[in-house]
C-alpha cells in the first residue's frame, strides 16, 4: 500500500512540476500554427470540375492557401503587436485577411507599413513598393490578450513556376517569444506532440505497478494491456486537466 501512496504523491508532484514550468514558459510565448493547402492549375475538384484561376489578365498555375493561428499563450496582455507576413520576392501574395477568433474587430495594416507604400507626387509606384507589397503585409493588433487567438489567411503564388509558393509569419514585438508549428494532428482534442510524454508515463506505470502488486503473469499481461491501451485516453484527460489549472493560474 505505501507504494500505491508513493505512486499517487509522485503523479500529484509531476503534474504540479508541469504546470509549474509551463506557467513559467509561456509567460511571453505565442504559439503559431500554419496550415497549407496547395492547389495547381487543370486540378479536378472533389465535385468533379477543373480548376482554373485568374489574377487579373493572368493565368495562375499554382497557389497556396495558408492559414495560420496566432495564439497568445503567454502570462500577458500585450498592445499594439505588429504581425508581420512575408515571402520570398519571387513569389506572390494575391489576398490576405486578418481576424480575431471570437470578435468581429476590423484590424488594418500597420501604419509603417502604409506609409511605405504612397505614392509619389505623380501617382506613380516604385518597383521597390511593388515588390515589397507583392511579397509582405504588416498588421496591427490594438490588443492581443492571453489565449486569445488571431487567424491570418494568406494566398499566395509563383505565377509561371513550377515551384510551390511559401510564406511566413514573424511578430518583431519585444518580449514575446514565437513557437512555430505546422498544423497538428489531434488525439482525443488534443495535439499528440504534447500527448507523447502523458502516454509513455502511463503505458510505464501501466507495467510497472501491476507488477509489483500481483504475481499471476496472465493478471499482470490483462492490466498492463488494458492500461496501455487506454494510456491515450487517460493522457488526454490529464492534458485538458493541465490546460486548465496554467489557464486558472495565468488568470
Amino acid at each position: 500500500m505505501k507504494i500505491f501512496y508513493l505512486f499517487i504523491a509522485a503523479l500529484v508532484g509531476g503534474l504540479i512540476t508541469i504546470v509549474t514550468a509551463k506557467v513559467l514558459g509561456k509567460r511571453s510565448r505565442f504559439l503559431v500554427e500554419r496550415h497549407d493547402n496547395d492547389f495547381k492549375q487543370g486540378q479536378t475538384l472533389p465535385i468533379g470540375a477543373n480548376l482554373r484561376v485568374l489574377h487579373g489578365p493572368n493565368e495562375i498555375t499554382n497557389f497556396r492557401i495558408s492559414r495560420f493561428s496566432i495564439k497568445n499563450e503567454s502570462t500577458t496582455d500585450f498592445e499594439n503587436v505588429k504581425i508581420r507576413v512575408w515571402s520570398s520576392l519571387d513569389r506572390f501574395i494575391i489576398h490576405d485577411s486578418i481576424r480575431k477568433i471570437g470578435f468581429i474587430d476590423t484590424f488594418l495594416y500597420h501604419p509603417e507599413f502604409t506609409d511605405s507604400l504612397q505614392p509619389d507626387e505623380n501617382n506613380e509606384y516604385s518597383d521597390l513598393q511593388i515588390a515589397e507589397y507583392n511579397s509582405k503585409r504588416e498588421y496591427l493588433i490594438p490588443t492581443f490578450n492571453r489565449f486569445e487567438t488571431v487567424q491570418i489567411v494568406v494566398v499566395s503564388t509563383t505565377a509561371g513556376k513550377k515551384t510551390e509558393p511559401d510564406v511566413w509569419v514573424e511578430i518583431p514585438h519585444k518580449g514575446i517569444k514565437v513557437d512555430n508549428r505546422y498544423y497538428r494532428t489531434l488525439l482525443f482534442g488534443a495535439p499528440n506532440d504534447e500527448l507523447l510524454p502523458f502516454i509513455l508515463f502511463f503505458s510505464t506505470i501501466s507495467i510497472v505497478l501491476p507488477a509489483v502488486f500481483f504475481q499471476n503473469p496472465w493478471i499482470i499481461a490483462i492490466i498492463a494491456g488494458l492500461g496501455s491501451g487506454s494510456s491515450s485516453l487517460f493522457s488526454a484527460g490529464l492534458y485538458r486537466i493541465k490546460k486548465w489549472l496554467v489557464k486558472k493560474i495565468a488568470d
